[in-house]
Protein backbone atom coordinates (compact mmCIF):
# COMPACT_ATOMS: atom_id res chain seq x y z
CA UNK A 1 0.00 0.00 0.00
CA UNK A 2 1.13 3.55 -0.64
CA UNK A 3 1.27 4.50 3.04
CA UNK A 4 4.46 2.45 3.37
CA UNK A 5 6.04 4.68 0.74
CA UNK A 6 5.26 7.78 2.79
CA UNK A 7 6.67 6.20 5.93
CA UNK A 8 9.85 5.24 4.09
CA UNK A 9 10.15 8.86 2.88
CA UNK A 10 10.03 10.11 6.48
CA UNK A 11 6.42 11.20 6.74
CA UNK A 12 4.21 10.49 9.71
CA UNK A 13 1.07 8.46 9.12
CA UNK A 14 -2.21 8.63 11.00
CA UNK A 15 -4.40 5.54 10.59
CA UNK A 16 -8.03 4.80 11.39
CA UNK A 17 -10.51 2.08 10.48
CA UNK A 18 -11.66 4.13 7.48
CA UNK A 19 -8.28 4.99 5.98
CA UNK A 20 -5.03 6.84 6.59
CA UNK A 21 -3.21 10.11 5.97
CA UNK A 22 0.42 11.09 5.68
CA UNK A 23 1.74 14.41 6.94
CA UNK A 24 4.94 16.31 7.66
CA UNK A 25 5.39 18.81 10.49
CA UNK A 26 8.03 21.45 9.96
CA UNK A 27 8.18 24.48 12.25
CA UNK A 28 4.73 26.03 12.46
CA UNK A 29 3.42 24.20 9.37
CA UNK A 30 1.78 20.80 9.05
CA UNK A 31 1.63 19.66 5.43
CA UNK A 32 -0.97 16.99 4.76
CA UNK A 33 0.49 15.02 1.88
CA UNK A 34 -2.18 12.47 1.24
CA UNK A 35 -5.47 11.25 2.65
CA UNK A 36 -6.74 7.85 1.58
CA UNK A 37 -10.28 6.78 2.47
CA UNK A 38 -11.36 3.18 1.87
CA UNK A 39 -14.07 3.01 -0.83
CA UNK A 40 -16.82 1.92 1.56
CA UNK A 41 -16.24 5.04 3.72
CA UNK A 42 -16.14 7.62 0.93
CA UNK A 43 -18.81 10.34 0.92
CA UNK A 44 -19.16 9.99 4.71
CA UNK A 45 -16.91 12.92 5.77
CA UNK A 46 -14.30 10.52 7.13
CA UNK A 47 -11.56 12.54 5.40
CA UNK A 48 -12.59 15.48 7.59
CA UNK A 49 -12.37 13.28 10.69
CA UNK A 50 -8.82 12.27 9.79
CA UNK A 51 -7.89 15.90 9.05
CA UNK A 52 -9.35 16.86 12.46
CA UNK A 53 -7.05 14.33 14.16
CA UNK A 54 -4.03 15.62 12.27
CA UNK A 55 -5.01 19.17 13.23
CA UNK A 56 -4.99 18.18 16.90
CA UNK A 57 -1.55 16.62 16.54
CA UNK A 58 -0.29 19.73 14.72
CA UNK A 59 -1.66 22.09 17.39
CA UNK A 60 -0.07 20.01 20.16
CA UNK A 61 3.27 20.39 18.39
CA UNK A 62 2.94 24.15 17.99
CA UNK A 63 1.83 24.40 14.38
CA UNK A 64 -0.05 27.52 13.32
CA UNK A 65 -1.43 26.28 10.04
CA UNK A 66 -2.15 23.29 7.84
CA UNK A 67 -1.15 23.17 4.20
CA UNK A 68 -2.07 20.77 1.45
CA UNK A 69 -2.17 20.46 -2.30
CA UNK A 70 -4.01 18.82 -5.18
CA UNK A 71 -2.64 17.44 -8.40
CA UNK A 72 -4.64 19.11 -11.17
CA UNK A 73 -3.84 16.25 -13.57
CA UNK A 74 -5.73 13.61 -11.55
CA UNK A 75 -9.14 12.57 -12.89
CA UNK A 76 -10.96 13.28 -9.60
CA UNK A 77 -9.41 16.71 -8.98
CA UNK A 78 -12.80 18.49 -8.87
CA UNK A 79 -13.96 16.31 -5.98
CA UNK A 80 -10.67 16.83 -4.15
CA UNK A 81 -10.99 20.61 -4.52
CA UNK A 82 -14.56 20.53 -3.18
CA UNK A 83 -13.49 18.53 -0.14
CA UNK A 84 -10.48 20.75 0.57
CA UNK A 85 -12.44 24.00 0.29
CA UNK A 86 -15.35 22.51 2.25
CA UNK A 87 -12.96 21.74 5.09
CA UNK A 88 -12.00 25.41 5.30
CA UNK A 89 -8.74 25.54 3.39
CA UNK A 90 -8.05 28.66 1.34
CA UNK A 91 -6.16 29.07 -1.91
CA UNK A 92 -2.44 29.74 -1.46
CA UNK A 93 -0.81 29.39 -4.90
CA UNK A 94 -0.81 27.25 -8.04
CA UNK A 95 1.11 26.23 -11.12
CA UNK A 96 0.21 24.16 -14.18
CA UNK A 97 -0.03 20.87 -12.26
CA UNK A 98 -0.85 21.69 -8.62
CA UNK A 99 -2.87 23.95 -6.36
CA UNK A 100 -1.68 24.61 -2.79
CA UNK A 101 -4.00 25.48 0.10
CA UNK A 102 -3.62 26.61 3.71
CA UNK A 103 -5.76 26.74 6.83
CA UNK A 104 -5.00 28.53 10.06
CA UNK A 105 -5.25 26.41 13.17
Amino acid sequence: MYKDYYIEMGSEVFESECGWASFIISGDECYIENIYIKPEFRKTKKASSIADEISLIAKERGCKYLTGSTNTKKPSVERSIQVILGYGFKYLKSNDSAIWYYKEL
